[in-house]
């Protein structure tokens, strides 16, 4: 039994670090796109708009999520097809929520208002229109 246990444990654990490692290189696939000289200013930018209408966005959902309309917006500018850019973000999320999971201040399905599809687009398409005139 405890053979059974060990060998299920390890299996887990090679899952693990093979899905992370596939994470790792699809992250780096896009990287130089990603990292450009004002992506640290966009992404405050965002978060300050974002923050005055969701004040009561936890700082880290606050980071993760202006974080990943600068990367939909940048690689909407390099005309990375949207189902690559779906990956990426999922990608993104999943490592949030894997980080996050037992921070008592993250709690999901918590009550807080959640941005709208309206609002997600008026975010894409501004911040598309300043990264190209950016780049």
């Amino acid at each position: 039994m405890k053979n059974n246990i060990k060998d299920i444990q390890a299996n887990i654990n090679r899952a693990r670090k093979k899905l992370n490692m596939e994470r790792s290189e699809f992250m780096d696939k896009y990287n130089d796109l990603i990292e450009t000289p004002f992506k640290n200013e966009i992404i405050e930018q965002i978060k300050s708009e974002v923050r005055l209408k969701y004040p009561s966005m936890v700082v880290k959902e606050l980071i993760h999520f202006s974080t990943n309309v600068y990367i939909y917006a940048t690689l909407i500018v390099n005309n990375i097809p949207e189902q690559e850019i779906v990956k990426q973000i999922m990608c993104l999320n999943n490592q949030f929520f894997n980080a996050t999971q037992n921070d008592d201040k993250i709690i999901i399905n918590k009550e807080t208002e959640k941005p709208t599809l309206e609002y997600l687009k008026y975010l894409k398409n501004k911040y598309v229109k300043i990264i190209m005139e950016r780049i």
